[in-house]
């Protein structure tokens, strides 16, 4: 196992030391003042959650060890246990009865934090948490404002945040790598965490939230690839939103 990897993201790098049990995050944005923003920002809204979760049972925030406002600016944060939720979504089935416990886990997470900053969580996908089955243990990561995620229109927090983590999702489960592979826990997780906040949320503006999201995850990129988002993309990804309405999880 390597002590040591880089994971590139959209708003720039993650190093990964397994031996130092710690992550670097390196803010990457044309703009320098922006880049510095988001990190004060991961800092910030950081600090501010783990200091909300203490005493949560099964979902956590991880710790801030240090920063370098220096250009690239960087945060350090200890290196929490788990796997990618969204890889380990892939290795189970529908029917594990982990699912309905991690969806119990995103629901207190997401109340807890929409209370606390009353704003979406802009980031809200299963790519931005970890999940251990060994604790049960859901953590919780990335609070910057991803671009294209800000307020456009009317939407609660808790509308916000549901609507683009299934355009997350739905962007995810689109990609050709997971086309031909199992997607059922996936959309039964999605199933299950909005479910949980029915009668709190208006369905079309979930659904709006939703689209919104995958538009802008698919607009990147070369022609073929933006081609495929708007073609092919388009008609699973109504259909994935479909069966998740036909299911009356919003």
């Amino acid at each position: 196992m390597r002590s040591r990897r880089i994971i590139r993201g959209c708003d720039g790098a993650v190093e990964i030391d397994e031996t130092g049990g710690s992550v670097t995050k390196v803010y990457l944005h044309p703009d320098p003042e922006t880049a510095i923003r988001n990190a004060r920002r991961e800092v910030a809204y950081t600090t501010r959650f783990r200091e909300v979760l203490h005493g949560v049972e099964g979902v956590a925030c991880p710790r801030i060890i240090g920063q370098d406002l220096s250009a690239p600016p960087r945060v350090v944060m200890d290196l929490c246990p788990g796997e990618n939720l969204s890889a380990y979504l892939q290795r189970i089935d529908r029917a594990d009865p982990g699912v309905a416990q991690i969806a119990g886990r995103i629901r207190l997470g997401l109340e807890l934090y929409t209370r606390v900053f009353g704003e979406p969580y802009y980031d809200f996908c299963f790519n931005n948490m970890l999940f251990d089955p060994h604790s049960g243990t859901l953590t919780l990561l990335d609070f910057v404002v991803p671009a294209g995620s800000e307020d456009t229109g009317p939407a609660t927090p808790l509308e916000a945040s549901l609507g683009w983590l299934i355009g997350c999702a739905c962007y995810e489960l689109l990609r050709p790598v997971y086309l031909f592979s199992s997607r059922s826990a996936h959309l039964v997780l999605m199933r299950s965490v909005v479910a949980g906040f029915e009668g709190r949320i208006d369905a079309a503006r979930v659904n709006t939230r939703a689209r919104a999201a995958l538009t802008v995850m698919g607009s990147g990129g070369g022609r073929l690839r933006r081609s495929y988002y708007k073609t092919i993309g388009l008609l699973i990804s109504g259909s994935y939103l479909y069966r998740l309405r036909r299911a009356r999880a919003f």
